[in-house]
């Protein structure tokens, strides 16, 4: 299971783990946000897709903010907790932002399934630069102590980068308990087109 707070057709990382899993023969569910106009399941590419909250990009501020993230918290964890019910999970994969909700995976946690925690941003980070803040706030040093739950809880942690690898190293993290996966084009999408003419020019 995939389990995101953000877009689905819109987070081409999500979509090229949940594609390449169903491609491989796995069952793949994904819980994520919703747009206009969508309908709360579709399968696509083999993919089960359950979009369970609305969001439109209309926060006025950090209360705002917080409500929705810990709205979506709620209801992924039981919708979760119910479909793990009906048809356990081996493995939930949980992007952040934000980090806490890989405590929605509770039951499944305790029930013997596998987390991992994908770490698209960091949040103290993430947070000082949405807010305008800075690193010797109350809430900075908050979002840290949440971050190093967060990926306690997990069993593992996959971060986008090796510059947020090297921070969450030096205050969160082992460096076994942690890798490194980049964003990569789809070579499905991007790659070599053979030309039939010769004038020599090179076209992106």
């Amino acid at each position: 299971s995939m389990l995101a707070y953000t877009f689905y057709e819109m987070d081409n990382r999500v979509k090229r783990y949940a594609e390449a899993l169903a491609t491989r023969g796995d069952d793949v569910d994904v819980i994520s946000l919703r747009q206009d106009g969508q309908s709360a399941h579709d399968i696509q590419k083999g993919v089960n897709i359950y979009r369970i909250q609305k969001r439109t990009f209309n926060e006025k501020g950090k209360l705002s903010y917080l409500y929705r993230l810990s709205k979506y918290f709620i209801r992924s964890s039981f919708f979760l907790t119910k479909r793990h019910l009906k048809s356990p999970y081996d493995l939930i994969h949980v992007h952040s932002v934000p980090d806490f909700e890989v405590f929605a995976t509770w039951l499944a946690k305790l029930t013997g399934s596998k987390i991992i925690l994908d770490i698209h941003d960091i949040v103290p980070e993430f947070y000082v630069s949405k807010f305008n803040t800075n690193k010797d706030s109350i809430i900075f040093k908050m979002l840290t102590f949440i971050e190093k739950a967060s990926i306690a809880f997990s069993d593992h942690v996959i971060v986008s980068n090796h510059l947020w690898e090297k921070t969450l190293c030096s205050r969160s993290v082992n460096k076994g308990k942690c890798s490194v996966i980049l964003n990569y084009p789809d070579p499905s999408i991007f790659y070599h087109h053979h030309r039939n003419n010769n004038h020599g020019k090179f076209i992106i």
